[in-house]
């Protein structure tokens, strides 16, 4: 504000300057001249108006904020030094939240007042400086926002103690929600609640228990394998878990069960059973040659579990996987990318029945012969 005052005091000046140097010849522009001069006089008093104004402003807060800091600075002086610090301390909001109890501010405010150092003459200052002649320096525009200010706080006050009255209906409030007969029956909402429950408790209490999925969900009644049998300690190193150990020895892997993986069961399925290996001569020629017509397809149940214990003894002979025990196999559709539809879904199903039946019945022969490391559980 102070710039612009200077500014148009120069402009002023310089226009002032000029028109004392103009020749005779234009005195005709001589009334246009001073009407902007008069304009720019009118503006300046103005500004300069306004800056007295916002000027006394500035010098009543600051005065009103040197009190205020002496206010403090005092009270803070009389909190430190003052003798009587045993009366005040139990005033003060205690650093443990837990047990500090809620009193009203007025009632802390009118004990601190008759205990409390004297700031009467800190009020006499501050109303000196209301009273003051400055402030009929202040402009109609600042007196008109005072009153705004002043009406817009009285109606905040109307508002406020119009919802302070309305917060305690003689008739009770309906819910903002709509409210179901299912969702609370009649025999809770006449039932007398003990002390702490609330009614939102009692009728999650009184809910039917919620439908738990996946591995949350609720055991089901059907025997399992686990529940059938378990390991025997003496055949397994003594653990009733499934014990392997890396084996590096010739002799050692020989003793180990012989598995197969995706690449090398086609092969034993395509080869068969293993070739005989080189005998001695026969000194006499049999009645009949000991051929066996090779075949890859078998009609009878009998060829197959043949065919199949061959295949077997030769991946005892020269498989390279090996095991203490067989590996878990793939769950059926466990590669497939994508979500099955409900046909896809129920083959899986199905395929994942019989993988689970077959491994069923192999446990279940292991343990009847008495020479697996499968025994039944003791009832």
């Amino acid at each position: 504000m102070k710039v612009l005052l200077q500014a148009a005091l120069l402009h002023i000046t310089s226009t002032c300057t000029k028109l004392s140097n103009m020749p005779a010849s234009n005195t005709h522009d001589t009334s246009t001249l001073l009407l902007k001069i008069s304009s720019l006089q009118a503006e300046l008093s103005h500004l300069q108006h306004r800056y007295d104004a916002l000027l006394a402003t500035k010098e009543r807060a600051a005065e009103r904020y040197k009190i205020d800091y002496k206010k403090w600075r005092t009270i803070k002086q009389w909190l430190c030094e003052s003798s009587d610090c045993s009366k005040v301390h139990p005033l003060l909001k205690d650093s443990n939240y837990d047990f500090y109890r809620r009193v009203s501010g007025i009632d802390k405010r009118r004990k601190f007042e008759e205990i409390g150092p004297d700031l009467s003459a800190f009020d006499d200052e501050d109303e000196q400086i209301f009273k003051t002649p400055d402030a009929a320096l202040v402009p109609d525009a600042l007196d008109k926002q005072r009153e705004v200010l002043s009406a817009l706080h009285t109606s905040r006050r109307e508002t406020t103690t119009s919802t302070k009255v309305e917060m305690h209906p003689t008739t009770p409030l309906k819910p903002s929600f709509p409210t179901h007969e299912h969702c609370v029956s009649k025999d809770i909402l006449n039932e007398v609640l003990p002390a702490g429950t609330s009614v939102l408790q009692s009728t999650t209490l009184c809910r039917d228990p919620p439908k738990r999925r996946g591995r949350y969900a609720q055991a089901t009644d059907a025997t399992t394998i686990n529940s059938r049998f378990t390991i025997c300690k003496e055949r397994n190193h003594g653990v009733d878990f499934q014990y392997d150990e890396v084996v590096k020895s010739r002799e050692g892997r020989k003793k180990m069960l012989a598995d197969d993986c995706e690449c090398c069961r086609g092969y034993y399925e395509g080869v068969g059973p293993l070739p005989k290996p080189l005998q001695q001569p026969l000194w006499r020629s049999p009645s009949s040659t000991p051929t066996k017509k090779r075949r890859l397809s078998f009609d009878s149940l009998s060829d197959y579990k043949e065919n199949r214990e061959d295949i077997e003894h030769h991946k005892k002979e020269i498989s390279r996987h090996r095991h203490h025990w067989y590996r878990a196999k793939t769950p059926p559709g466990y590669w497939d990318i994508g979500f099955p539809d409900t046909q896809e879904t129920t083959d899986i199903n199905r395929r994942a029945a019989e993988m689970y039946a077959q491994k069923l019945v192999e446990v279940e022969n292991e343990a009847r012969s008495g020479k697996g490391r499968y025994v039944e559980r003791m009832t």
